[in-house]
């Protein structure tokens, strides 16, 4: 299955997603989410609460604004992966090396809220937990000047969870995926440290 993956969005597809709509019904009986939904403060301004859970939902997107290239990347950068890799470090300036990657995982944690805000003070904070792993069957990298400049595509199996408050929202699964095309990283992404 080829499909375009830019952000975690992508993998989630949170927007109109009636199962995070249902499960986000579950989050609504925990203690924090009952406090907002008790708070008189933003009500006595005319605000109900299925239209403060409506625009909850609809944020949901930009929650997941996380590029998929960012995570893999910082992911091989955080964890010295090229560090090894000699080939790369004693290249000329001019010289394009490609190098294969073989199976490996990749796995990322990102915890964003939203906090609700009356009268110019956060009354109250939503957090929310994003689990995903990506296991490569292969990739190719292409080196030039000692930085990454392009991924080539390969197969990937994703895994992933969004949890609000510890519920759960949504699980994916998502097997055989193949990164559409090759990914041009611009001037590139330095990934020797000086």
């Amino acid at each position: 299955m080829s499909q375009k993956l830019n952000t975690l969005n992508d993998i989630f597809n949170v927007e109109n997603n009636k199962v995070v709509e249902s499960n986000f019904s579950n989050a609504e009986s925990k203690e924090k989410l009952t406090k907002i939904k008790d708070d008189r403060r933003l009500f006595i301004k005319g605000i109900e609460w299925k239209i403060l859970r409506k625009e909850i939902l609809k944020k949901l997107v930009d929650l997941l604004d996380i590029e998929v290239v960012k995570i893999i990347v910082d992911s091989w950068i955080e964890n010295d992966f090229f560090q090894q890799i000699n080939q790369i470090r004693d290249a000329s300036p001019n010289e394009t090396i490609l190098i294969p990657i073989v199976k490996h995982k990749i796995t990322s944690t990102h915890n964003p809220h939203l906090e609700i805000i009356y009268n110019g003070n956060v009354v109250h904070t939503i957090n929310f937990e994003v689990n995903v792993d990506f296991l490569f069957d292969a990739v190719n990298l292409s080196f030039q000047d000692k930085k990454l400049k392009e991924i080539h595509s390969g197969e990937c199996n994703i895994n992933g969870e969004f949890l609000c408050e510890n519920i759960k929202l949504l699980d994916v699964e998502l097997k055989n995926v193949k990164l559409t095309g090759m990914l041009k990283l611009g001037e590139g992404i330095q990934i020797f440290k000086n």
